[in-house]
């Protein structure tokens, strides 16, 4: 194993920061779709209506930016500026990550010469 480990921790550093950066897009096209990694719902709305489900509506309160993708889906025609902030968050955690494996991959093969 000593010979071996050497050897795999550059692709195992570089790997996680390239699929940090995919894992951020996944998790923010399933925001869009209404699939929630992290899931806080709260009842709102009236108990019993003649209007609407018989129980209320249920909100997903979790913070994050796929969230407030999804919450910003209704008021897009109406203030199509909304989206932008977690849009570009997401856009520069992707691109953080990427910068930062390409970095390591640079530093790795400086190094070593070889991967």
């Amino acid at each position: 194993m000593q010979h071996v480990f050497p050897y795999l921790i550059p692709t195992i550093v570089i790997h996680f920061f390239m699929d940090l950066g995919r894992v951020t897009i996944l998790v923010a096209q399933l925001g869009i779709f209404s699939i929630f990694v992290t899931q806080q719902f709260v009842q709102t709305g009236p108990l019993l209506s003649s209007m609407g489900p018989p129980f209320g509506f249920l909100e997903n309160t979790g913070y994050n930016w796929a969230t407030m993708l999804n919450g910003i889906k209704k008021e897009m025609h109406s203030a199509p500026w909304l989206v932008l902030v977690p849009v570009i968050a997401i856009m520069y955690i992707t691109f953080m990550f990427n910068l930062i494996g390409e970095g390591a991959k640079k530093y790795f093969l400086r190094r070593d010469g070889h991967m």
